[in-house]
């Protein structure tokens, strides 16, 4: 092992962050070369011995220097309408919410919840942490400039300094809080747990084999009925367990359900009459404001993904698909009628895949040219590991509808599971394209409002790919 792949291999022990992704690397080529000589052949392998721990300052400026800090307040409208709904829906108004933002950069995120939490009178405390030790100092200061507090709303404007910079008032001041914290670290603790966590767009950031127990940690520290944001090409998977997939207005969030007492069913997801209740009683949020709060409209799944794939789309007919030699269970009784590919799409937010896959063979045997069954049998192989089928189901549902973008971005994610990475960036951007001008979707209502709930996100996710 060279010794730049020895940094590249610390610096993810230490930190969870892929440094051989393309602005990271850049990032690390740049750091290096301004500070090692060029005519020194054995500067980097001290620079590396010196560096015994993530703590060492010379780590901590390295790692403030190719880390991501770039936001701005109410940078993602539609996700922070969707916290504005679970801030006003929250069952205890007289306790404070507790409100954690991981990754936080310069602060923008946590400040924009205080600013939604101040028009909603709903008491909160918010801590914002990140691993850079410059962005912190920023978030802590507390001013910005025009172009970071473009989006707000003017209900929820800062006041203004004589030197046209804007400033965060002392009241919000006083609920948050920031600290420097590293993701691969035990969560910070909240009395009870979280009520909400706001992880926005770094765990595209964190190398494929550390997100999941990055994802079980941020789990872990959520208050039992806790909600855990988190953004574009973050999580697109299976919800992991104990956490479960709901829709709040035009987003999906993953959601804690409660503990069910012994020898109880366990907990069903948030209901949409009983949220949108909860949220009419509360105080109505400024006009401005990403409409009033989004009713929650609850559709758990402790296995279910995004909609998303392609990549190029041969112009062949679809061909046959492969029936499992043996699925794992047969499918459950269900009422009439028996096979569709809605309801292939329901077992799979219920976690049973071999079901779904069973079912949805089922309807294409009938008619081949399904193409919403070619959909979801191109997801339910990929959940299921067989990439090789997957793209063969997916580019068939884009020979039969060419601006599918779930069938564009799933290929994307069986691309790349196939290792074909440069495809499969292609796939998610082309995805992307189509997410953005494609209008409704030629699907059932029920398994087109499911993936319409991660349009933005795989508008955002293609931009970055």
């Amino acid at each position: 092992m060279n010794e730049l792949a020895r940094l590249i291999e610390r610096f993810e022990r230490w930190t969870g962050l892929d440094l051989r992704r393309g602005s990271s690397f850049t990032a690390l080529e740049r750091y290096l070369q301004a500070q090692l000589p060029a005519d020194d052949p054995t500067a980097l392998a001290r620079f590396v011995e010196e560096l015994t721990s993530p703590h060492h300052p010379e780590a901590v400026r390295l790692i403030d220097a190719i880390t991501v800090c770039h936001t701005s307040f109410y940078r993602d409208p539609e996700q922070l309408a969707a916290v504005t709904a679970v801030l006003a829906a929250h069952s205890s108004p007289s306790r404070e919410a507790a409100v954690w933002v991981p990754a936080c950069a310069t602060g923008e995120d946590p400040y924009s919840i205080a600013l939604i939490a101040e028009s909603l009178k709903r008491p909160v405390t918010i801590l914002g942490t990140d691993i850079n030790t410059r962005a912190l100092a920023h978030a802590g200061e507390g001013i910005y400039g025009p172009w970071s507090v473009r989006d707000l709303p003017p209900s929820l404007a800062l006041p203004q300094r004589a030197d046209g910079r804007y400033e965060i008032p002392e009241r919000l001041r006083r609920v948050v809080s920031f600290a420097r914290h590293n993701l691969m670290d035990v969560p910070p603790l909240s009395p009870g747990g979280w009520d909400i966590i706001v992880c926005r767009n770094v765990l595209m950031y964190i190398s494929r084999e550390r997100i999941q127990d990055v994802i079980q940690r941020l789990a872990a520290a959520l208050r039992p009925g806790g909600y855990l944001f988190v953004g574009a090409n973050d999580i697109f998977e299976r919800a992991p367990a104990p956490l479960r997939f709901v829709r709040i207005g035009q987003r999906h969030v993953l959601w804690l359900p409660p503990a069910a007492p012994p020898g109880a069913t366990a907990p069903p997801s948030p209901s949409a009459g009983a949220l949108v209740s909860a949220i009419m009683a509360a105080v109505a949020p400024p006009a401005d404001t990403p409409s009033s709060p989004p009713p929650l409209l609850a559709r758990p799944s402790s296995s279910s993904p995004p909609p998303l794939a392609r990549s190029s789309s041969p112009s062949s007919p679809p061909p046959p698909l492969a029936r499992p030699s043996s699925p794992s269970s047969p499918p459950p009784p269900m009422a009439r009628p028996s096979s569709s590919p809605a309801r292939a799409h329901a077992l799979l937010l219920e976690g049973d895949t071999a079901a779904a896959l069973e079912m949805v063979l089922a309807v294409l045997e009938a008619d081949p040219l399904c193409v919403e069954a070619r959909l979801i049998a191109g997801i339910a192989y990929q959940l299921t590991g067989d990439a090789l089928q997957a793209t063969t189901a997916l580019r068939a549902a884009l020979v039969l509808a060419p601006d599918l973008w779930p069938a564009e971005t799933y290929l994307g994610f069986a691309l790349r599971q196939l290792g074909d990475e440069a495809n499969a960036k292609r796939a998610l951007r082309r995805g992307a394209q189509l997410a953005e001008a494609a209008g409704r979707l030629p699907l059932s209502p029920s398994v087109a409002t499911w993936f319409e709930g991660w349009r933005v996100d795989v508008i955002e996710m293609g931009r970055r790919s």
